[in-house]
Formats: structure tokens, sequence, C-alpha cells
């Protein structure tokens, strides 16, 4: 036990200095430490202050603790120094004497235990223990005021007292944590004569002091352990902690490129978990927030590369990446192109010229003063006063706005001056004004050809021969604004004309053409003659009427006193059209007729007009149709050639006919025999166009709306078949006689009749089969026409018989009877027979499948069916437990089935109904 306490002595004192990678911030994980050794720790920054229940003494804050303690060995004085590496602010305290470090944690570090206190702002301290004693226990705590990473180093320096090394364990560390691929470096404390003995995880050893392990992974994480031998005695281990991270990846994204002043989103990715990582994006200040991945930008205006760093919270291991976003074109501006003025009544289109942005551009139009909004790019403008327009522009990013003022000049006010009259053939002198001043202004006349000088004020016109009206345009130099005014010279008299008008240029043959003659010029009186050729016509009066025989030129004389004027006008005369209409007719009360008619002569097309228009469905056309006539009436038609020219009118007498309507039917009395039907077919002649018809019964309900009817009834009925028009109605009546069928049934003596009209018998047996029947021929299947037949079978086999009989009456009525005779020995008593199951047949009767079960203990192989004669109509092999049969095909009827096994046979009767 010396020589471990010695040794571990020796490794205290020799380990100059002890790098350690963890420290204990509270004072119960405080950790021991001996004066011959020098300590150098890495300073914590950002850990919370120093626990409650101390009385700190000196120290105004705690910030950033590490607590130590440490045993006197030889008494005496000791004085310890202490260091930041680089120079930072660190402060200390130190309480004592205890009998043991951890029992005085917290409470009884007490202001009377403070040995030595400091709180300067130094990077250098210094610890003083006077009088210190054998086994006496100090704690000292250093803090980092700075809170700036740094490395503390603390040693003693002075006092002849010694520190007890034995209850410092050998000293082993690392620069854990680290990063996976950065190199591990383990620590052991430097003795002289000393070996090493490492081991650690994924198989690791190692006997240097202090070995390196390059390139280190996650496997390299865990406990190292060390063992230092001297003089052949081998130390406790001493273990340090090593923790590996991994090495993250980020990736910043694919470079991007963006319109000039916009925003986009970064898209960073890592292949860690990220909420174990700190993000950090630079610049930040160009982030909307820069500690996420995927983070926005802010509006970008010049070509930017962005670091994203991912960096591991505890461990400090990190990755960066770049990507750059690329700004291309130019901040977003508008101009205005407008026109600076215009003239009252104008319009003018505003322009707004982009550029730079996103390219995307949003208009919005204002004005002062207000009234006017637009979202155009380029919107026409059209303001009463001066205004000045605003454009507002957003590329989806930014805004901006330009503003241009339209003036709006007013328009001159120009005068031409009064109407004037002159005569005929004279000039005159036109008398043009303008509101200001006239050299202010440029003037133009028009029209030019009809003015000496056209742009003068007051300029002289041409000799005119007829009326004028001029125009006064002013434009105002300074605003190039135009206005106009009009003046109007009116001629009187002038050269004598006289001039012919008509109504029209031809006539239709008996007709009047309306002449007016006009005179003009001249001394404004005048005397009218009128001639023509041929010759017969004159007259005085300015507007006559004609009424020309043939095509006729009429000359007309004007005279004004002093000269004379003359004119002719051509008249032709056409030929009016002619008609002729169909003869007089005749029709049916009630119907309707077609009327014809023909135009000849004149000019075609032709246009018809028949009277009276009431009784025509149209009465514009050649050939219209009347409506139903009930009266004598005539028509009347004239035609109207394309001139205008009408023919004489012609008529057509129509008298109307009167008939009678008559119905009636076949078969006349039919006769039936009960459960039979009759088709009854019914007519009608005489009527007045189509008539309705319909057939009903004796309740007088309808049975048919059609012409044929047929009927199905149980006993002697009456039917009437009924037409009618829209005037007259007739009607007839149908009896039908029905016969009643007589009855009749076939009755086996001695035996009963089963469902089906099956009747058992032995085989052994003979059975009369009898009917009764009143008056009626009998007609047996096997030919006999008597009352009573007698059956009977071979006696040997089962077999089945079918008979019927039809009786007939005296009116030909019939009824029928069947019945199946099946002969077995099922049915004889008193013979000896094997007792058998009997079969079960379902369904019975059958339509088309039937289906057989077997007696117990028995299996049957084979299924046979006869019909009534014997005759094998299936035979089927049974493989199945439910045998079934197939019988769609068969006809109605009794049949026997024959179901065998190995050693015996079954027969029943089974029925086909479908």
């Amino acid at each position: 036990m010396n020589r471990l306490r010695n040794l571990v002595l020796l490794l205290a004192l020799a380990a100059c200095p002890a790098y350690l990678s963890a420290q204990s911030s509270t004072c119960i994980e405080s950790d021991p430490f001996c004066t011959g050794v020098n300590y150098v720790f890495p300073a914590s920054v950002d850990a919370p202050d120093a626990e409650d229940g101390p009385d700190y003494g000196c120290l105004g804050s705690q910030p950033n603790p590490v607590w130590y303690h440490m045993m006197i060995d030889n008494p005496g004085d000791i004085i310890i120094d202490m260091y930041s590496t680089p120079s930072n602010d660190i402060d200390f305290i130190c309480w004592g004497p205890f009998a043991d470090p951890h029992d005085p944690c917290v409470e009884d570090l007490t202001g009377d235990k403070i040995v030595d206190c400091s709180y300067s702002t130094a990077s250098v301290e210094e610890c003083v223990l006077s009088d210190v004693e054998t086994g006496e226990y100090y704690i000292l705590m250093i803090t980092n005021y700075s809170n700036d990473p740094c490395n503390i180093t603390f040693s003693q320096t002075g006092g002849d007292a010694t520190t007890d090394c034995s209850i410092v364990p050998p000293q082993a560390s690392s620069n854990s944590p680290l990063c996976e691929g950065e190199t591990l470096e383990l620590y052991a404390a430097d003795m002289e004569d000393a070996t090493y003995s490492w081991t650690g995880p994924d198989g690791f050893s190692s006997d240097e002091q202090n070995p390196v392990i390059t390139n280190a992974t996650i496997d390299n994480s865990g406990t190292y352990e060390v063992y230092i031998e001297v003089g052949g005695i081998q130390s406790d281990p001493s273990t340090t902690e090593v923790i590996v991270s991994p090495q993250p990846e980020v990736n910043a994204g694919e470079d991007q490129t963006i319109p000039y002043g916009t925003f986009t989103q970064l898209s960073g990715s890592l292949d860690q978990d990220p909420a174990e990582y700190t993000i950090s994006w630079q610049p930040a200040d160009l982030l909307g927030d820069p500690t996420i991945l995927d983070p926005q930008t802010e509006n970008l205006t010049s070509t930017t590369d962005f670091s994203l760093m991912a960096t591991h919270s505890e461990y400090g291991c990190s990755d960066t990446d770049q990507m750059t976003v690329i700004v291309e074109g130019d901040p977003l501006s508008v101009s205005i192109n407008a026109e600076e003025a215009i003239c009252f009544g104008e319009e003018t289109t505003l322009e707004a010229v982009v550029a730079g942005g996103a390219g995307n551009y949003t208009y919005y139009w204002t004005s002062d003063p207000a009234g006017f909004e637009s979202t155009l790019p380029a919107p026409t403008v059209s303001p009463a006063v001066t205004t000045v327009y605003t454009v507002e522009v957003s590329d989806g990013y930014n805004n901006t706005s330009a503003q241009t003022t339209l003036v709006v000049n007013p328009l001159p006010e120009p005068d031409a001056g009064p109407d004037q009259s002159i005569p005929y053939g004279t000039s005159t002198q036109l008398t043009g004004t303008v509101t200001g001043n006239q050299s202010e202004h440029v003037v133009i006349w028009t029209p030019e050809e009809f003015l000496q000088n056209p742009d003068v004020w007051e300029p002289n016109t041409t000799q005119l021969e007829t009326s004028q009206q001029y125009e006064l345009t002013v434009e105002e130099l300074a605003t190039g604004c135009i206005a106009s005014d009009q003046t109007t010279v009116t001629i009187t008299g002038g050269p004598l004309q006289a001039t012919i008008s008509a109504s029209q240029d031809y006539t239709c043959f008996g007709e009047s053409v309306q002449l007016q003659a006009m005179g003009s010029g001249g001394s404004g009186d005048y005397s009218y003659v009128w001639s023509s050729d041929p010759a017969g016509f004159s007259s005085g009066i300015p507007n006559p009427m004609v009424s020309p025989q043939e095509n006729t030129t009429y000359f007309l004389l004007v005279d004004d006193g002093f000269n004379t004027a003359e004119d002719e006008f051509f008249i032709s005369v056409k030929e009016n059209p002619e008609i002729s209409v169909m003869p007089d007719t005749s029709v049916v009360y009630g119907t309707v007729l077609t009327l014809h008619a023909e135009a000849s002569g004149g000019n075609a097309p032709y246009e018809f007009a028949w009277s009276p228009e009431a009784l025509l469905e149209q009465n514009n056309i050649q050939n219209p149709a009347t409506t139903e006539l009930f009266s004598n009436v005539t028509f009347g038609v004239q035609v109207t050639d394309n001139l205008g020219c009408v023919s004489d009118e012609k008529e057509i007498h129509v008298t109307i006919e009167t008939n009678t309507l008559s119905t009636f039917y076949s078969p006349v009395n039919p006769e039936l025999c009960h459960g039979e039907s009759t088709t009854l077919t019914g007519g009608y002649s005489g009527s007045i166009g189509e008539a309705e018809t319909y057939w009903i019964d004796a309740s007088g309900e309808v049975i048919t709306f059609e012409s044929t009817c047929e009927v199905r009834p149980d006993s002697t009925s009456d039917f009437y078949f009924v037409a009618h028009d829209d005037y007259f109605s007739d009607s007839v009546m149908c009896r039908v006689v029905v016969r009643q069928n007589p009855e009749i049934e076939i009755v086996p003596e001695g035996y009963s009749v089963q469902e089906g009209n099956v009747v058992n018998i032995c085989v052994h047996d003979t059975v009369d089969l009898c009917v009764e029947q009143n008056q009626c021929t009998l007609h047996w299947s096997n030919g006999s026409t008597a009352d009573l037949v007698t059956i009977s079978s071979s006696g040997i086999s089962a077999d089945m018989q079918f008979y019927t009989i039809v009786a007939e009456n005296e009116y030909g009525c019939r009824s029928s009877d069947s019945l199946y005779a099946y002969f077995s020995y099922n049915s004889c008593v008193g013979l000896e027979e094997q007792e058998l199951s009997p079969l079960v047949v379902y369904p019975n009767p059958a339509k088309a499948v039937l289906y057989v079960e077997h007696p117990e203990n028995v299996k049957l192989t084979n299924l046979s069916l006869y019909n009534s004669k014997g005759g094998l109509m299936i035979s089927k092999r049974i493989t199945s437990d439910k045998p079934m049969l197939n019988v769609e095909g068969l006809s109605n009827g009794a049949y026997m089935l024959k179901a065998e096994s190995a050693k015996e046979s079954f027969t029943t009767t089974v029925l086909i109904e479908k």
C-alpha cells in the first residue's frame, strides 16, 4: 500500500501540466488536485451561475464556475497562482479548513470559512493560504467572468507547505469531444522511467504515453483506460471518456437566377437530424430567418453568395456549403411616354414604360383631379382640364410610380360672320374674326376655289352662280388648337330654267300621272304652256294631271316675261295584266276547296288578291285553299303585275252540297262456341271529311277506337259500331250469339282418378271407361265412338296408356277430356311383392329438371323414363348421390320413372307440365 501511495505521489508531482477535459460545476462534484501539478482546463462559457447556498464573499457574480478541493500534507503556507490564456477576466474564492471535501457542500461554505477571494478585472489571480495543517481540506472555486473561450492554468508557486497528491488519481485525458475524421489525442501524466498501457473501444491498445488515432470514426467513441507503471509498480487505472461526433454534410442547394429586386427561397439540406444542429446562413442580414434550412431572402439587388453552416449543438462538428443567387436585370422603374399638351376635346394615350424588376407587371392609374382609374399599360384619356396622371407599377415584389402633367389648352373661338344673300353672278366679302389677337392665329377659308385669297380674315368671294357655304378654320399659334365656324352666301335669281318632274315615268292603261313644272332663275314671275306628242293635250297650270292612252311626250314652255325656257318628259303606257279563273263549282258541306287562277299579259311576276279574305287560308297566292265552307259563297280575285298595273276582277261561285253518314259492319250476326273469339269490322260511308269511329259494348263502354274489334263474350252479347264526322253521327248494332260447349268426363268404373288425370290400375285388371253425354258425337283417341270403351294391359309388366275423348254438339261446339291409365303391380291387391322403399321425386309435376332421391341403403345405378305407350324417352347412368333428369324437351303428360340398383328396381309415376 505504501508503494502504491508513493507511486501516486510521484505521478502527481511529475505531472506538469495536467490537461483537464472536463470540470465540476458544483461543490459536491469538485475535483481533487495537488499543488505539485500545473492544472490547465478550458474555461466554460455560457454555463449556469454557481449554485445557491454558499457565501461567495467578494464575488459579485459567479459565472462559469469550476470547483476543486485539496488536502494538506505538510503544514505551512501555500501560494497558488491562476491565469487565463488568452488573457481574460477570471476570479476565485477559497474556503477552509474542513475535515472532508464534500460534507461542507453547500450550507457550510459560510463567510467565516472564506480564506481568500478576488473579484478583480485581471487575468492573473493569486490565492494565499497561511498556517495550513496536515489533513485539512480546502475548497477552491474559479470563475470565467469574461465568458470568452480561454484556458485557465493554476498551480502552486510559493510557500513551504505541500498537499497530499494521493487524493488525485493518475491523470488521463483527451481532446474529446471531436468530430469524425479528426485526430483523437490521448494524454497521460508525464512520469520519468514510466511505461504506459492504453486500451479502448474497437480493439484499441497502445504503449505510448500520448497515443493518437488519426481519422477518428464513431467506432472510436467510448472509455479509454491507461495504466502507468514505474519501478515495477502499476498504478490504478485512469479513464477518460471520448466522444466522436458524426461529421455532418450540408448542401446549400443549386445556384438560382432571379430578377433584380426580387426574393427567393433557399433550399438547404442536412444529412443529419437538424434538431441536433445549429443552422447558420451568411450573410444573415439578407435572410428572413438565417437559422433554418430553407430561409427566404430579402429583395436582392446584386448577385450574392450564400454560405450554409451546420454545427452540432453539443460537439461543435460542422460543415459548410455555398450557393449563389444571381441577380439579373435592373431595378424596377417606370416612366410615362405622353404628350405634354392637347387641345380641349382631343384624346391621347398615356404609355407606361417599365424596365427592370421581375418582368411581370400590374398597373394602376389615377388622376388629379380625381375621376380617372385604369389598369391598362397604355390607357387613352380625354381630360377637360389640365390633369396630373400617376401610374403605380408592381412586379409582385417592389412598387414604383411616375407622374406626368397633361395640359389641356382651350380651343380658339372663331366667327365667320353673318349669312348673306347676293344676286346670281356677283361676289361679296366675308368678315372673319376671332376672340383675342388675330396676329396670334393662322386663318384658312374653304372652299378655296370660290375665294380670291383664302388665308386672310376678310377675303373676297369669286362671282357666284350657286349658293355656297364657307368655313373659317383658325389655328392658335401658341397651342396648335384648331376650331371652325361657318357662314352661308345665298344666291338669288339666276338664269331662267324649266324642269318637268312626275310621280313616275310610266302609267298603266287607264290610270293618270301628275306632272309638275318647276321654273328657276330669271325674274321669278313665271307662266306655263303644256303640249304633247301625239297632240291632243294642252294646259296652262304648273301641275296638270294627264291620262295618256299610248306612249306620249309632254312639252313645257316657261316664260318669265323676258325670256323662255323649255323641257320635255316621256311617259310610257303599260298594258294591264289579264286573269282567268276556274269555273263555278260545288263542294260538300263543311269541306275545303282549293281555288285556281291564271294571270297573263302585263309584266310578271304577279301579285294575287282574293276576297273575301275571312274565308281563305291565304288571300295573296295564286291558288289559295278556302276554310271549311258551310254556305254558298262568291270568291273574287284581281292580279297586279310588277309595274303595279291591275287586272279586272273575276269571280268564282261556290255552291254547298250536304250528305248523310251511314255505318255498317261484318260479319253479320256471327255465332260462336263458348271460349271462341271473332273479329268485328266496322265501316262508314257518306261522311263529310274523315269520320271518327269506335266500338262500344251494351253498357256504352268503349272497347276500341279501331275499326276492327276482337271480342270473346261468355254469353250472347250486343256490340255497337259508332261513326261521326264534324256534323253527323251514325251507329249499328251487332249481336254475337254464343253457343255453350258440351260437358264431357271420362269415368273409370271401380277406380278413382288422381291428380293429373291419372288412374292407377292393377296390371291384371280390365277397366271400363264410360262417359255421360247428351246428343253429342263422341271421338275416342282409339277410334271408338261409343259411350264406353274397355281397357287392359298385357298383365306381364307395368304399362302407361293415354286416352282422350272429344264430344261435339249440334252447333259444332266441342269439349274434351283425357286420362292416364297406369298399370302396375303396386296397384294390385293381395300379390306378394317385395317391400321397397318408395322413391322421392320432385318437383312433380316437373317442368325442366326432375330430381330423384333413392331409398335408404340403396345405391341407384340407372334411371329410365317411359312415355304412356311404354316408349323409352330417357336413360341415364347414375354417378352422383343426387341424380337428376333433364325433361325440358318432353311434352306434357304422364310418364313412368324406373330407378334400378344392382339388385332391384323401383317405379313411380311422373307428370310433366310446362
